[in-house]
């Protein structure tokens, strides 16, 4: 009976069902975030102002999550010498879990642990993982349940990049 709602609660967190989307630019600012990448170093959302910026929240444990990640980093390499940035901020809330993965893959980008959801529930509606993000270089919204990295969110990002 445990492992039965374990399973069950662990799939409930790994969501499948993308949200409905939308490459209009909103005008709701992006909420600031602050978290330390695998060195320690506190990165915030600020930072990336100028660029466009593609958010994952993601987790070590989520399949769907690793399911995305060949397309994303095919993105990520199509997309290298554009202004654009990638964030990946993980919900894990074992760092050495986190760590370890990161340490046994080559990904590109800007890592960051958030120890949980607790931060980014209210300031991201992101509940369950994998979820996306599109910010545009002023730090507003472009969408804010962007599409995953397996979709078409090349496209939307292609054409917001002739607005810079």
């Amino acid at each position: 009976m445990r492992i039965v709602l374990a399973l069950a609660l662990l799939l409930a967190a790994c969501t499948t069902a993308e949200p409905e989307t939308s490459t209009e630019n909103t005008s709701i600012q992006a909420p600031n975030f602050s978290f330390p990448n695998q060195a320690g170093e506190l990165v915030s959302l600020q930072q990336f102002k100028g660029q466009l910026i593609y958010i994952s929240f993601w987790a070590t444990w989520c399949g769907y999550c690793k399911k995305e990640l060949p397309y994303l980093e095919k993105l990520k390499a199509q997309m290298n010498d554009q202004p654009v940035v990638f964030i990946h901020i993980s919900v894990d809330e074992h760092k050495d879990r986190w760590e370890q993965f990161l340490n046994e893959r080559s990904l590109l980008g800007e890592h960051l642990f958030a120890n949980g959801f607790d931060h980014l529930d209210t300031m991201y509606s992101s509940y369950g993982v994998p979820h996306y993000a599109l910010i545009d270089a002023r730090g507003y919204f472009i969408d804010p349940n962007a599409p995953s990295p397996s979709e078409n969110v090349h496209k939307i990002i292609e054409e917001h990049l002739g607005n810079l």
